[in-house]
């Protein structure tokens, strides 16, 4: 007897806990979801970035149809259900719709092979997500590191056009979202001493991409900048 019910109650833990489990999955809260989102696009992003898009065509067109399924979903869930944190945003529901038209513009420009064009709109809702972020004071590491790569672009395009005035105001620009990331704590989920290994390797990989734009020779540039956006692909995708 004693025996069936220390089943029962094994069992009722058991259910319990799936249930905790589902229940926190299906109320993950908005910035979680989101970030989920982000990672997906980011896969996608790569794909359509990559010498193989053509190869892989069928395989992007899926992904980013999971992606426009996944944001529906989230839409649906809150934008007519504003999470606290974004109450006193007047534009909320129209993010939505933005990065609703930019996903579809993504699949359009994936569908007739065009690309890098495509692989700007995955940029366009990034950049969104981001100024959703900084307007309700929800910026995050990953927010911190979209702005430094941002600006490590411009200042790449400056280089390659030979801008160097622009492109040193620029890098000053640059080295100040760099010190903030310097500035920011270790998220709460992630280990410090791998947190600060990342930036250490951050910080090295942008030191690198600054000097090979200074000395302003074209192949070196755009050797220099794949090199940095791959390896700062893999910091950043652990932080979003």
């Amino acid at each position: 007897m004693n025996m069936k019910k220390t089943m029962i109650a094994i069992g009722v833990v058991v259910l319990s806990f799936f249930t905790a489990v589902l229940y926190a999955q299906e109320n993950a809260g908005f910035d979680q979801e989101l970030s989920s989102l982000r990672k997906n696009v980011i896969q996608v992003c790569g794909k359509l970035q990559s010498p193989d898009a053509k190869a892989n065509k069928d395989a992007i067109i899926k992904g980013i149809d999971e992606i426009i399924a996944e944001w529906d979903k989230i839409t649906k869930k809150y934008s007519e259900n504003i999470p606290e944190e974004y109450s006193k945003d007047k534009d909320w529901k129209g993010y939505f719709a933005e990065a609703a038209d930019n996903f579809s513009l993504m699949k359009a420009r994936a569908q007739e092979e065009k690309f890098s064009r495509a692989a700007q709109f995955c940029g366009l809702n990034c950049a969104l997500f981001v100024k959703m972020h900084k307007i309700n004071g929800r910026v995050t590491i990953a927010d911190k590191m979209f702005d430094l790569r941002m600006n490590a672009k411009l200042f790449v395009s400056m280089a390659l056009v030979g801008n160097q005035k622009s492109m040193i105001k620029m890098m000053k620009r640059t080295d100040e979202v760099l010190e903030e990331i310097h500035n920011t704590p270790a998220p709460a989920n992630v280990d410090k001493a791998v947190y600060d290994a990342d930036i250490a390797q951050l910080d090295k990989i942008y030191e690198t991409l600054k000097s090979v734009a200074l000395k302003g020779k074209e192949k070196e540039i755009n050797e220099g900048m794949k090199t940095f956006l791959k390896e700062f692909g893999k910091i950043y995708v652990k932080y979003i």
